[in-house]
């Protein structure tokens, strides 16, 4: 299941890129899509352990959907593009992964760190779009709703729900200094 999903999910990133427009490309071209993927598949794993493992496997194979698509429709791939893409498949798969098995089955704090992970992704990659890409504000406003609807929807109940929302700003934090970082890989390739 996670192979097909990441499939799918890669060669729908670049069929979406190819029909956006402008201002809404972003939508297709999202890590914060891609990460879900992996929170999808962790949220049915039995274990932690597999949960990683499906991640991981869903957005390897999510790269190979993508770049498998791309050689067919010879679409230019650089070298910082295929950069930033594995490392969110090596480290965004595992992660995420297991904040989908978190939020099935955690009590507590564990549960709402999944929900604000998920959240915060989001509202990050809105926020760095607004401030850094502005012709694609559509996009950007887009992901700034979906994050914070994530936090409050995906909660379980209110509790899950109240962390979640106070955990949001920091992991949002972090999301922008992660954007910054691919913002700097981007600039020096």
């Amino acid at each position: 299941m996670a192979v097909v999903a990441g499939l799918a999910t890669g060669a729908l990133t670049l069929a979406g890129q190819a029909v956006l427009p402008t201002e809404a490309n972003r939508l297709a071209n999202s890590g914060a899509i891609w990460v879900s993927v992996a929170f999808a598949v962790g949220w049915r794993a039995p274990s932690d352990a597999m949960a990683a493992l499906a991640g991981l496997m869903a957005l390897v194979a999510a790269l190979v959907g993508y770049f498998v698509t791309a050689a067919i429709a010879q679409a230019g791939v650089s070298a910082s593009t295929v950069a930033i893409w594995v490392a969110v498949a090596l480290i965004g798969g595992p992660v995420f992964g297991i904040a989908g098995r978190w939020r099935a089955t955690a009590p507590g704090w564990r549960a709402a760190i999944a929900v604000a992970a998920l959240g915060a992704v989001y509202l990050s990659e809105g926020l760095w779009t607004l401030w850094g890409i502005p012709h694609m504000a559509l996009a950007g406003w887009a992901s700034v709703v979906v994050g914070c609807l994530i936090t409050l929807l995906l909660a379980s109940d209110r509790d899950t729900r109240t962390r979640a929302c106070l955990l949001l700003v920091p992991l949002t934090a972090l999301g922008l200094a992660g954007y910054g970082a691919i913002d700097l890989v981007f600039r020096s390739v």
